[in-house]
Parts: structure tokens; sequence; C-alpha cells
């Protein structure tokens, strides 16, 4: 049996703002308003089967309403959020926006409507979403970064003496009521009400960052429809002093510079227009939609209910450091993190030549070859070649070693027991297959290190997903080398847009509830991600200005905080360098004053001074390397996350459930990481207990 209802919304009064719906203040929606959700019936989270939403002015200002929708009582409750805009012949002044509230209808309503409030703003909405039922297929940014301080437009002396302003038009106007082409929007941090970047600098120094830079960005449905002309006028008056044009062909690498001559209205060269440019593919996959979302602003609400976040580096701790018995970034690794109860694990990814995402810190794997060792960048590898045992051994058998590990079996036995923790035994126990042989052993031959780890065999991110318990949250962090490393390199590289598309579709189909961050110390690699899907979190790591980069938004953590807020992310991943700890609790504020949260990775998490210190500044997460030992000195018994959630439910409820879970002494546990969508607990209905033993993994793998 099915029930007929009508949604109708009150959108209020200030509409009028900032179209672009960017900046804050309220969105300008008096064009499209529209309606999905998590049912058939209102097109299972698909912009293509939306539900369009009718102005009725008969009923008052700012009130719309749906054609009655049939929904069989079986459905409910169910989960829907509004869409506002996504026009296809506005690409750049009315953007696709979407509701961050999961919005619940528990029931028939009595009286066949559901009545709710939308009045979309910067706060409780988001947009840039790069998808063809939206505002096209495709996006062209244009030019040069925060803190560069390379001009867009250089003209010839005695050209002009006039203050210019440069603007970019689509080179093929298509819409008849604007036949000059529709302007490019831009991106700059005066745009974003961000301060002088003298004003942000963290580490007590003046630095000089250049220009406040701008982006130039235009959506369309082709690649043809990107081609753009560059107009050079005068600021006073508006007169033309110099046009170039790019076209198509130039933009088919999807990334890359952009160098145009000017030329004057007398057709005479006196200038030239330079920038770099990236092109953003959009990604269909029918996982790729507006249900699930786990993104939010930083908020005192979160920080309050949340605390810091404990993150596992590259599983239970890099290699290198003291004490370590299983090798980073392996399943092993991550399943002896969960041991540990971290919340998050962090951990690396590449792509292979045939296509596989794969776990690994380097771009290249080194093998032992007699004496010699040889690196092989992994996009020339297949993954059957990675995961082929003779492979593991050679990245195991270190030259001189190797006739140590197959000689010294029983003083390797003797050695591992006297490292390994409780939990290595039964990680140990369950794989004696593996563990068994004397060549997955591996040395490791650093002289302040444990002596001995424990290999495994290089994992994809499917059996990442698949072979840790699914409350353990992933830091998945992109890498992708520099100019100057590319140069270097002997391997032909994939595309950024290639890359993050292969992540993204292994995380679509792998992440079910699983709580997912991305991180990129590439900025581009984080815009594509940032764009490409509407869903998961993206952080920007940073040096915090300890390397130096030809890319000026890599060099410090004032020009990270810019390009963070300027790009929509939702965070920075900083090294904790002693001028951020030096400053700590402003560093933080700042931060979170512009809405983002921070997180820190480096070796001085390692150190339990720091670590504490952190956490009372109200760093949002630390990631770090003892993560067996933070669990013996603190007590933790539980992650964040270990209690599995059915489904979101109002702000207001989480107090409630806080309270109600106080005699438990884990009220934070029920309180879905700000960072996982709208700040949202599970209905006290439907709340799960938690097992006695949290930790369920499943320890058993093939060694194929």
């Amino acid at each position: 049996m099915s029930v007929q209802i009508v949604f109708r919304v009150s959108t209020g009064h200030s509409l009028d703002g900032d179209a672009r719906g960017v900046t804050g203040g309220a969105i300008d929606i008096s064009r499209r308003l529209s309606l999905v959700g998590s049912i058939p019936e209102l097109g299972a989270w698909s912009l293509n089967k939306r539900i369009p939403i009718r102005r009725k002015p008969e009923l008052g200002d700012g009130i719309w309403e749906t054609e009655p929708v049939s929904i069989p009582r079986q459905k409910f409750p169910f989960i829907y959020r509004y869409c506002a805009n996504g026009n296809r012949q506005s690409p750049t002044t009315r953007p696709l926006v979407w509701d961050l509230v999961h919005r619940t209808c528990n029931e028939p309503p009595a009286n066949g409507m559901v009545e709710d409030f939308f009045e979309p703003t910067s706060e409780n909405c988001d947009s840039g979403w790069v998808t063809q039922a939206g505002v096209g297929a495709f996006q062209l940014r244009v030019g040069q970064p925060p803190g560069s301080k390379e001009p867009l437009v250089v003209l010839e002396n005695g050209c002009c003496d006039d203050e210019v302003r440069v603007q970019l038009y689509e080179a093929r106007p298509g819409d008849p009521a604007v036949p000059q082409g529709k302007a490019f929007a831009t991106i700059s941090s005066v745009d974003l009400g961000l301060p002088p970047h003298s004003e942000a600098s963290f580490s007590g120094r003046q630095v000089d960052f250049g220009s406040d830079g701008i982006i130039f960005y235009m959506n369309g449905q082709s690649l043809d429809a990107l081609a753009f002309r560059v107009d050079v006028t005068a600021k006073e008056d508006g007169r033309l002093i110099a046009r170039a044009f790019v076209s198509t062909p130039t933009l088919l690498s999807l990334q890359g510079s952009i160098a145009a001559a000017l030329v004057s209205p007398s057709m005479e060269q006196v200038g030239v227009f330079k920038a770099g440019f990236l092109v953003v593919t959009s990604l269909e996959h029918p996982y790729n939609n507006l249900g699930d979302l786990q993104r939010a602003k930083w908020s005192p609400t979160a920080a309050s209910l949340l605390g810091t976040l404990d993150i596992g580096h590259r599983g239970s701790g890099a290699s290198k450091g003291r004490g370590r018995s299983v090798r980073e970034n392996t399943v092993l690794s991550f399943q002896k993190a969960a041991t540990s109860l971290v919340d998050f694990i962090e951990f690396d990814v590449h792509v292979t030549a045939d296509g596989e995402v794969v776990v690994h810190h380097d771009f290249d794997v080194k093998l032992s070859i007699g004496s010699e060792v040889v690196r092989l960048g992994i996009p020339a590898l297949s993954y059957g070649q990675l995961k082929s045992t003779e492979f593991t051994h050679a990245m195991a058998a270190n030259g001189k070693h190797a006739s140590m590990l197959r000689g010294q079996r029983s003083t390797n036995e003797r050695h591992l027991k006297r490292n390994m923790s409780s939990a290595e035994d039964i990680l140990r126990s369950q794989l004696k297959p593996s563990i068994g042989s004397p060549e997955a052993v591996v040395p490791n031959i650093s002289p302040n290190e444990s002596s001995w780890l424990i290999a495994d065999r290089i994992a994809t991110l499917r059996e990442a997903f698949q072979d840790t318990p699914p409350w353990l949250g992933f830091n998945i962090e992109l890498k992708y080398p520099t100019d100057a490393e590319l140069a270097a390199m002997p391997t032909r590289w994939y595309s950024r847009n290639y890359f993050c598309d292969a992540v993204l579709r292994v995380v679509l189909e792998e992440g079910h509830k699983r709580k997912i961050i991305f991180s990129s110390f590439d900025p581009d690699c984080a815009t594509l991600l940032s764009l490409k899907c509407a869903r998961y979190p993206v952080f920007f790591l940073t040096c915090a200005g300890s390397k130096h980069y030809a890319d000026p938004r890599m060099n410090s953590l004032e020009a990270a905080l810019i390009f963070a807020k300027s790009s929509k992310l939702q965070g920075v991943v900083a090294e904790a360098v002693p001028h951020v700890l030096k400053r700590l609790k402003d560093v933080v504020d700042q931060f979170h004053r512009a809405g983002l949260f921070f997180f820190t990775f480096g070796d001085a998490n390692n150190a339990m001074e720091h670590y504490s210190a952190q956490r009372a500044a109200g760093v949002d997460a630390i990631i770090l390397d003892d993560t067996a030992r933070l669990a013996k000195i603190t007590g933790k018994t539980v992650s964040l996350f270990h209690r599995p959630l059915q489904s979101p439910a109002a702000l207001e409820e989480v107090a409630y459930t806080a309270e109600s879970l106080a005699v438990n002494q884990q009220p934070a546990l029920l309180a879905r990481l700000s960072l996982g969508g709208p700040l949202s607990t599970v209905r006290s209905g439907e709340l799960m207990r938690a097992p006695s033993n949290p930790v369920n993994i499943q320890m058993a793998r093939s060694s194929s």
C-alpha cells in the first residue's frame, strides 16, 4: 500500500546574496530547487532522477512544493536532502548546491505533507561537484596559485599605463542571452575573507608569499565548450587593451601550462598571458552520488564531543621506527593497529600498470638482486608481479642479509618472540604458512631499531577494505610526484585524473559505511578528489615550510591554509615541526576560525609530551607510529568508531544520546565525526550494543 506525500519547503527571504555559493551568506536559488533521497521513488540519490520542486507564490514568499509522490509504506523510514540550481545553462553563477543535513522521514505524515525549512548558505550546504547531471562533466581551472609571484599578464612597456583587469570568457558562446560569452567565475583569497599573508604567518616572522593569486573556473559538458578567450581591459573606463584565445587542443593534456600571445585591437602583439591549468573530468559511477555524505566544516560542537583522533601512521607505524616488527603499509600492519584501537589508519596508495590500486609508500619498489638494489616504478609493474612470492622475497632479502635469513631461522624465531606483542602473537599463530618460511622474516638494518620485521606482500586497496574491521577509519594518502621528481624518474606516470578516478572507484565500491579521509601533498590531486566526489573529506598535506618546492602552495603552513580554504577542502595535515609546536594554540585557533580541521604528523608526535600538548591545544587528529605504546600509556580500550552506525539522525539527538551513554563512560562513541557528515548519531531505538570484544579481525589471508 502506498501513500501520497507532498514536500513543502520554505526557503526564507534573504536569498539574493552570494549567488556563487562559495564565500558564505545566502545562496540565490531562484531558478531551480529539487529533492533527492535514499529510495527509488526519490531518485535513489541519482541527480538524473531528482524530484523537481516548484515555487508556489500563492502560498507566500519563499514557499516551494513538489507534486504528490507515491511512496509504499514499507519504504519508511527514508533519508532525503534538497538540491538547488545545477542549471546546465548557468555553469558559473548558479552552481549545483546540496543540503548537508540528513533529513529523515520516519513514517507517513498524518496530513500527507512533509514541511521543511531550507535556507541554503555555505555553512549548511556544499557545492562544486563536477558531474554530468549537474553543471557539466568537465571543469577548467586556470590561474596562478595563491602565493605565486608570476603575474598572469605581462604587457610590453608603453602598451598601457593604466591599471588593468583580466577576465576570461568562453570562446564559443552558446547562449543567445549572453552573446559575448559567459564569464569564468573566480576564486581568490580576498573573496574568501582570509587575512593578509603577513597576518597569517605562523612562524612568527614576516614572509613574502607573493600575490594573493586568483583562479578562474568554468564548467562544461565537453572539452570543446571550455575553449576560452582572455580580455585585458582598463579598470578605469573598461576599454579593451588586449585579447588572447586558447583553443581546445591546448587543454587535451588535462593539466599543464598555457602561454598565449596578447594582441591589441590594432592586431599587434603587446604581451603574453601565462597560467597553469587543470581540467577536472567527472567520475561517472553509480555509487558516486549524494548518499552517505561524510563532509562537514569544523565546529566547536564537534570538537567538544569528539576530542582528538588517534591515527596509526602507515598502519601500526613506519618500519624505520624503534621496536617495529611488522612491515609498514601492509594488511598485517593495519590489523595490528586495530588491536591498538586507533580511530583511523593512514596509508599511501599508487596504481599499477594494469590499473590495480595498491598500498605502498614510495613511488618505486626496491629489489635486492644479488648484491645490487634495483628500483622499479610501481606504474611499470603489474599487480601479478607485485604479489608474487619471488617479488616479496626480493623485497625482503637485502643483499648481505639473504644468507643470514636462510641459515638462522632458530635465532630469528627467538628474536621475534622477544619483540612481538601479544597482538602480534595472535597474528603469527594465524598466519603460520607465510610466517613459517625464513624469507618472511625481514632484516631491519637500521642499528637503533628492532632487527627483524614480519613481512607481508604488497596488498591492494580492496584487500585493505576487506581484511580489516569496518569500524577502522581510513586516511588514504594519494602520492603524486612533483615536476622535479617526474623529470628524474625513468617511469612514465599516469595523469592525476586517472589516478584519482582509480582510487575513488575502489573506495566507492568497497567503502560502504566506513569512515574515510583523503589527503595529498599534491595540491592538484587534492582539488580533483574534492571536485570529483561529494562524499568524502579531503585534506591537504604540508611539511609546514621544512622543505622547499617549486609550487608555492606547498611551501608553508600559511599557504596551506589559504589553498585549503580557497579549494573548499576540509582541513590540513601539517608536519609537527618546531615553529608549529611553539605556537600550537595560535595555529589551531586560526585553522578552526577558518572552518578547517587541523591534523599533525611527524616524528615529534611519538613523544608523549608533544602528543599531550597537541590534545590540550585542540588538534583534531594526531598521526603517530607508537600506537601500541599509546594504548598502554593512555589505557585506551575502545576506538571511537567501533560501534556500527545504522542510520543518520538529527543534530539535537547528539546531546541526548551522549547523556544516555554517560553511565557507560562512553559518551563520545556514538557522535559521528563531523568529518563524517553533519554532526549526528543514530536514533535511540537503533543503537547497537557494543560487543564485549570490539576487535573482530579476520586474520587468515591467502598467500596468492
